[in-house]
């Protein structure tokens, strides 16, 4: 039964690798010489869309359906040109090491953004019983792409699907060689940003094999900016831009009236002008 129990649960592991799901980012890199940091908490589950062929196999599932796996998390993001940022991520629940880079398609004069992304993600682990134990080590690389709609100067909407490859690597107690496995999975974030708090639902599918699984994370984090978000400062920007012409209406009369005032002396200067000079004539 235990020996069955980890087959199963390294499925589910190869699937999810318990590999941290989230995003917990825009569209929008970060400002080219400036840095951000984001810390979260979150919680991950499974749930079996193609059962086992016996009932030990099945309740065991059903069994791990019940479980959510807890996710904590922190990432750091550096902007290396006005369009370009890469950033590392560190999940100390499960263990994930992650690298990613981001492009930004299109420049911060809309509050609509879009870019494409590289992410590479690292994952180890390994369980050991009194008469079975395994290792799993997963490698993902996933293609990102990240669509955002910035509707406060600090606040976003967001979407990420993406396309992962997984590659697993796996060993049990009484096998000799590790058995090497890939397949792709297909899956994507939801979420939005409220200034420093971040929400967001992320999930990820694989579909082959004896069994299929959809693996979903809920994930709360928040954001700490060493320098500036490139949305933050151009949607500023454009804010003010559109306050600009009622406030140089406001100043209008002001310069209108100097110009009466002043066009107002004029006169008055050539009447005395002209007395004097009728006063020389006579």
């Amino acid at each position: 039964m235990l020996t069955r129990f980890i087959s199963v649960l390294g499925f589910v592991l190869s699937v999810n690798g318990c590999s941290t799901l989230t995003s917990m980012q825009t569209a929008r890199t970060t400002k080219k010489g400036k840095s951000a940091a984001y810390f979260a908490l979150g919680s991950q589950g499974v749930r079996f869309t193609k059962k086992g062929g016996d009932a030990d196999e099945s309740d065991i599932q059903t069994a791990i359906e019940k479980v959510r796996i807890p996710i904590l998390e922190g990432g750091f993001r550096h902007g290396f040109g006005d369009s370009w940022d890469a950033g590392a991520r560190f999940a100390l629940i499960p263990g994930t090491i992650g690298l990613d880079t981001k492009y930004a398609l299109n420049g911060a004069s809309t509050p609509f953004g879009t870019a494409v992304g590289l992410g590479l993600d690292y994952t180890s682990f390994g369980s050991k019983g009194s008469s079975s134990s395994a290792k799993i080590t997963i490698i993902d690389t996933s293609v990102p792409f990240y669509m955002s709609y910035d509707f406060a100067e600090t606040s976003a909407f967001y979407f990420t699907p993406r396309f992962i490859y997984r590659t697993v690597s796996s060993k049990y107690s009484g096998e000799s060689d590790s058995k090497l496995t890939s397949a792709p999975m297909f899956g994507g974030a939801l979420g939005v940003m409220l200034g420093w708090f971040a929400a967001e639902y992320s999930m990820v599918s694989s579909f082959g094999g004896q069994s299929s699984a959809i693996i979903d994370q809920i994930t709360f984090g928040v954001r700490i900016n060493v320098g500036e978000i490139n949305h933050h400062s151009q949607y500023a920007k454009l804010t003010r831009k559109a306050s600009q012409p009622s406030e140089d209406i406001s100043n209008e009369p002001n310069d209108s009236s100097n110009e009466v005032i002043d066009e107002g002396k004029k006169p008055e200067k050539a009447t005395k002008n002209g007395k004097n000079k009728s006063k020389k004539i006579k």
